[in-house]
Formats: structure tokens, sequence, C-alpha cells
């Protein structure tokens, strides 16, 4: 028998669905955590350095630890997201060599996985502000 140690453990901070307005437009959004988004109505756009894509519904969207962004929503946009914490043994991220956004299409497990989370995590969401500069304070995590 073959016997692995798991290098990686994420620890959950935060998931919620949202529905954001104008007002989400913040520039050089960096976070300590992994973001997961899944869009499902409405549009808006999310970039890193290299690129910017746009936020539409039925893709998942994955920004790793410590990757500058820019978040913009013109109109709304339904969003279940997912914010957790990687630790890794030997302190290498799984996205050490690759710190860009990556987009999917979502299947239907995926959704049924975020409706699941949501409602095994209740009052896990945000709940002060979609602003970063404010959520991201220290004394929150």
């Amino acid at each position: 028998m073959i016997k692995r140690a798991l290098k990686h453990t994420f620890t959950l901070l935060n998931v919620d669905h949202v529905v954001l307005g104008s007002k989400w437009n913040y520039k050089n959004v960096i976070s300590p955590y992994f973001r997961l988004y899944y869009i499902d109505a409405g549009a808006g756009e999310i970039s890193d350095i290299s690129r910017t894509l746009q936020l539409e519904p039925g893709f998942l969207y994955i920004i790793p630890s410590f990757t500058l962004c820019n978040l913009c929503c013109k109109d709304h946009l339904g969003q279940f997201f997912i914010q957790f914490f990687e630790e890794s043994s030997d302190g290498i991220s799984l996205f050490a060599n690759n710190r860009s956004i990556i987009k999917i299409k979502a299947t239907a497990i995926d959704i049924m996985n975020f409706s699941r989370l949501l409602e095994i995590n209740p009052g896990r969401g945000i709940n002060r502000s979609d602003n970063p500069k404010i959520y991201e304070k220290s004394i929150f995590y």
C-alpha cells in the first residue's frame, strides 16, 4: 500500500451568494487567500496584469492568492464566491508558478457544490462591505 501525506490543506474563510452593482469597481486588489467565483447572472470584468476576462454566467473563475487584479461591474452581477486559505507542508502554493486568473466552464456538479457549501456554512458571508479595503483587514481573519 502506498502512503501519501497530503501536502496542501485549505481553510474556508467565506462563502456566499451576492448580487453586486456598479459600486463593485475596485482596482489593485490583492488578497492573501484564494477566491473562487461562480457567476449566475449579469456581467462584469476581472483583470490581472496580463489580461481582462469577462465575468459571465455559467463560468468559474479561480483567483490565486496574492494575484493583483481589478474588479468591475457596470450594472449587476450575481456571484457565488468562496474565499479560502491554502497551507502546504513545503510552503509552496499550488499556483506558485502561475498567479493568473483562470476561467473555466462550470459543470452541474460545480453549481451543486457551491450551493451545498453555502447551505452547510450559513453566516459565512462577508456582510460588512463588498470593498476589499474594508473586508481585507487582518482583524476580520
